[in-house]
């Protein structure tokens, strides 16, 4: 079984399904064309690259409705999708053989956005804005005692001992900036 769906990215809702036992592209061109007709033409449609999704009954839909077709860059016209975007981006792919400085992949890179691009979805469902907003808060502690050099469980678990010996004039020794660890 096979299962289409057209959604709105920004509210992530359902505008249309189908399923098929087939991949034919009949069952995606009818999900599209009821979900033009219920919810309005976008200005931008976002699809994926199979063969469903790059038919002329398809691609034709959006077309005869002014519709921009987005495939995260790759143009439908090129044979095969997966071999236009690798040749239209070759000589960025093969850099780091000009120079032995560039890394042959993008894992480490990959690996230092990841929690930011996962917490940035991950903020969207906190379950209410004051969740949210503590949320960011413990963020911002954590990150800023990276930034500091600390070690971030060692600087929110020394935080709370220390509290209650603090007075108020030396709060700011608290801040990541100002923190000192325990000898």
């Amino acid at each position: 079984m096979y299962l289409v769906a057209v959604m709105d990215w920004h509210s992530r809702r359902v505008l249309s399904w189908r399923v098929s036992n087939t991949l034919d592209t009949d069952f995606c061109v009818d999900a599209l064309e009821e979900a033009l007709a219920r919810h309005g033409t976008p200005e931008i449609f976002n699809t994926e690259q199979g063969c469903q999704f790059t038919s002329q009954a398809f691609t034709g839909v959006l077309e005869a409705h002014g519709v921009t077709i987005s495939m995260d860059g790759v143009n439908v016209s090129e044979g095969c999708p997966v071999w236009g975007y690798s040749l239209k981006r070759w000589t960025a792919h093969t850099r780091y053989l000009d120079d032995s400085g560039l890394p042959i992949d993008s894992h480490r890179v990959e690996n230092l956005i990841r929690p930011k691009a996962l917490g940035r979805s991950n903020w969207l469902f906190a379950g209410s804005l004051r969740s949210g907003q503590r949320a960011a808060n413990i963020m911002s502690l954590i990150q800023s005692a990276k930034l500091n050099g600390h070690e971030p469980y060692g600087y929110l678990k020394g935080v709370p001992e220390r509290l209650p010996t603090q007075t108020v004039s030396q709060f700011h020794e608290l801040l990541p900036h100002h923190w000192q660890q325990p000898a």
